[in-house]
């Protein structure tokens, strides 16, 4: 799960509270949707049409049974997605989670931390139907998707493989990493191979760390009231990570590139995503642009202060202020590297 996330997206409340998506909401895809939407995306449900992917019935059934009291265009399906629609051996590990299209390959996971080894062991197999997320659109008349999160333990490449004619359109990716021969085969190439081939590009990734069993319970840690293992483990190989794709507009734009269609819906969408994972400068960048080249009623100056980071230790000012103070404060960083120009 990707750390950098707003905790207080103050923009996209904004859009969603006075309804300037009501006639196309974001359109979000979650495959993987074990627990419901990811909470960065709790308050803004009046705004998204979310379609979510479990294997388990049960809890898709919960899941519907809990959002149908809430009036929210959430609905939850108790399909396996891939790459087509197939016949495949699905893995059902000891850790239900852990469950997937792809089992742990056994000589590499014994070499770490027992958590490791004992949450891929596979209790069960069963042969079972696939869909992929381009027929299921298609079939079911969802229109243009703006963002896919897939989680769903090494088969994420097959799945955005399976969604191609999306992804051509879709204005972002979350996808959980496999990094390493944890799961074969490695997906972390794949995905990032595919997904800059459909224009996106990678914003932010995070990592998670292993550390092998010579170590016994990984890294540890004193405090006052006595020793504690780490978490999350600060050592340890790279095993499994998160990453955000997005588009790049201002880039499109720029380069004479056509895969980004600059309506006013779109850019409040793509602004609403840069503001969720924390990149509010790209959410401003991407607003300035568009109030620069397009005609468009939109309180931009109040949308740059909403998107305006707060001072640590100090709080809330307006854009303008921001960048006023920030061009008046000496920036040693840069004096540094002054003294290495060349001449």
């Amino acid at each position: 799960m990707i750390g950098n996330r707003n905790p207080n997206p103050l923009f996209s409340l904004f859009v969603c509270n006075n309804n300037l998506l009501a006639e196309k909401p974001v359109c979000l895809i979650d495959v993987g949707a074990r627990g419901g939407p990811q909470a960065l995306w709790q308050n803004l449900l009046r705004c998204v049409r979310f379609v979510g992917f479990d294997f388990d019935e049960q809890e898709c059934t919960r899941l519907n049974d809990e959002f149908r009291q809430k009036s929210l265009d959430v609905t939850f399906y108790p399909y396996a997605v891939y790459d087509s629609r197939q016949r495949k051996t699905f893995y059902v590990a000891k850790f239900p989670p852990s469950s997937g299209f792809i089992k742990g390959n056994e000589e590499y996971i014994r070499r770490f931390l027992a958590t490791v080894r004992n949450n891929l062991e596979v209790v069960t197999e069963a042969e079972i139907e696939t869909i992929d997320i381009d027929s299921f659109v298609r079939d079911h008349g969802i229109g243009c998707v703006d963002f896919i999160k897939v989680d769903v333990e090494g088969a994420e490449l097959a799945v955005l493989n399976g969604a191609k004619a999306c992804l051509s359109q879709v204005l972002g990716v979350e996808t959980e990493l496999n990094i390493g021969p944890t799961r074969n085969p490695d997906n972390l190439s794949g995905i990032d191979a595919l997904l800059r081939g459909q224009g996106l590009h990678l914003f932010d990734i995070d990592i998670a760390r292993y550390p092998r069993k010579a170590l016994p319970r990984g890294y540890l840690s004193y405090e006052m009231n006595g020793f504690r293992i780490d978490f999350p483990q600060r050592y340890g190989q790279i095993g499994t990570g998160d990453a955000v794709y997005l588009r790049d507009p201002v880039f499109e734009r720029d380069n004479g590139l056509g895969s980004f269609e600059w309506t006013q819906a779109n850019i409040l969408k793509m602004a609403m995503l840069y503001e969720l994972y924390m990149l509010n400068d790209c959410a401003i960048e991407l607003l300035q642009e568009y109030r620069s080249n397009f005609s468009s009623s939109l309180p931009f100056d109040h949308f740059f202060d909403l998107l305006t980071p707060l001072i640590n230790g100090f709080g809330k000012i307006g854009y303008k202020d921001y960048v006023r103070l920030s061009n008046s404060l000496p920036w040693f960083e840069m004096e540094g590297y002054k003294r290495g120009w060349i001449k």
